[in-house]
């Protein structure tokens, strides 16, 4: 199981919105906690479909400061045990505790948030873990730049993990997890984001791990922890996929126009337009993913490494460079209904383009909370009436012309008839019946 703990500062823009799905659906996390949503419960309502999730629990921002969100789908259990503006307490699978944490960001308050944590040690006996922003460093090894912590703070935060029981899981990737934005020599690098377990949970997951991953959307790096051995991903593979940024150049309509120049058959036609558009979508902007892919690692590598705060120039440029791409994907596909089936939504930009991305695949139910932002309630419920298989199967171009959606002369044949000479087609003696 992988749960992912992540200070996102922020869900109200776009691109940040689709920037932490598109991480979240390629690491696939059993359950999230985000904080700083800077979100109401109805806005972080809306964007848990969007994000990928069919299930989840909101404390409100208030204001514009603070807010969290604990997500997950139905391949695990949570029951929410308590909450408060600075944490989220589940069990998960009635067998441990999770905690998502966010500590107090202001110093004199800092002490409110351990007397905290060291309530919630006493409200279960179940094995626990907490993630999450603490907004603190165990010692000044855990801060590069900027005045050194004074080692009476650190000692009262090193204390309440004592007196919990609590110790780290030493976690694998950039060893710092937030920075300042100062790019003019001031930067400050500190690791203020870890997960932390008692002995039980430990001997319940003892080949449990930690990744800091690499991320241009918020200050704060995203935590995952693993229960199990990282064992690397299954690639997935993909079909072909219109991209909505391509209509924005003129090139795209023409190479679609030579497609259909060459007047073959319509099905040569459509996959001549999917190759031609392939290849000229990596000529013109090469794989988006893929950029966004070697972007973040070499962001990681520079967060890596041990003098960080002298490549602070270099960070702040990848990181530009990969909201770029983000922003590219970010796109809005759903620009407005020209048949009244789809609704525009302002934070298009994260939504699916395919079947298969409306389905919870590991659960095969509608996913309701895209349902909900993509189409009218009358339409979503039509959708959702639509019995789902228990195999996973791909997308798939479907003809409409014939009753098993597969293409045949005879069926295109028909097709042609009833656009030439309407639904009424030919009449016996083979003549337009209106002529």
């Amino acid at each position: 199981m992988k749960t992912c703990f992540w200070n996102c500062r922020g869900l109200g823009r776009p691109w940040a919105v689709h920037g932490i799905a598109h991480l979240l659906r390629k690491e696939r996390p059993n359950l999230v906690f985000l904080f700083e949503t800077k979100r109401s419960v109805a806005e972080m309502e809306f964007l848990k479909g969007k994000l990928g999730f069919g299930y989840g629990f909101m404390v409100a921002a208030v204001g514009r400061r603070g807010g969290i969100a604990c997500l997950w789908n139905t391949d695990v259990s949570v029951n929410v045990l308590s909450f408060s503006i600075s944490h989220i307490d589940v069990s998960v699978d009635g067998l441990w505790r999770c905690t998502g944490f966010y500590g107090n960001p202001v110093v004199c308050r800092r002490n409110q948030s351990w007397s905290l944590l060291a309530d919630l040690k006493n409200r279960s006996e179940l094995p626990w873990i907490v993630g999450g922003d603490f907004n603190e460093i165990v010692s000044n090894d855990e801060k590069r730049g900027g005045c050194l912590r004074p080692e009476r703070q650190m000692e009262s935060f090193r204390m309440v993990l004592e007196d919990c029981g609590l110790r780290e899981i030493q976690s694998e990737g950039p060893w710092f997890t937030w920075k300042n934005n100062n790019r003019e020599g001031n930067e400050i690098f500190e690791k203020l984001d870890r997960v932390v377990v008692n002995d039980s949970w430990s001997l319940l997951f003892p080949d449990a791990a930690v990744a800091i991953l690499a991320s241009s959307i918020s200050d704060h790096l995203p935590v995952m922890l693993n229960t199990q051995k990282l064992m690397g991903w299954q690639a997935r593979l993909k079909g072909f996929r219109f991209e909505n940024f391509w209509v924005e150049n003129a090139r795209c309509f023409e190479v679609v126009e030579q497609c259909w120049e060459n007047r073959r058959s319509w099905n040569d036609n459509i996959r001549d337009v999917q190759s031609d558009l392939s290849v000229w979508s990596r000529e013109e902007f090469g794989s988006i993913t893929q950029n966004i892919r070697q972007k973040q690692s070499l962001l990681k590598r520079l967060l890596n490494k041990p003098d960080v705060h002298t490549v602070s120039a270099d960070i702040g440029r990848v990181e530009e460079e990969l909201n770029s791409f983000v922003s590219i994907l970010d796109a809005k596909w759903v620009a407005g209904s020209v048949t009244g089936s789809l609704r525009f939504n302002p934070y298009a930009g994260a939504l699916p383009v395919t079947v298969a991305d409306l389905i919870l695949a590991e659960d095969r139910v509608w996913n309701d909370g895209l349902l909900n932002i993509l189409f009218s309630k009358e339409q979503g419920d039509i959708i959702k009436s639509i019995p789902l298989g228990d195999k996973d199967v791909e997308d798939q171009w479907i003809w409409e012309g014939s009753t098993n959606g597969i293409y045949t002369v005879r069926s295109g044949y028909g097709v042609a008839v009833k656009l030439f000479y309407g639904e009424g087609g030919l009449s016996s003696g083979g003549s337009n019946k209106n002529s």
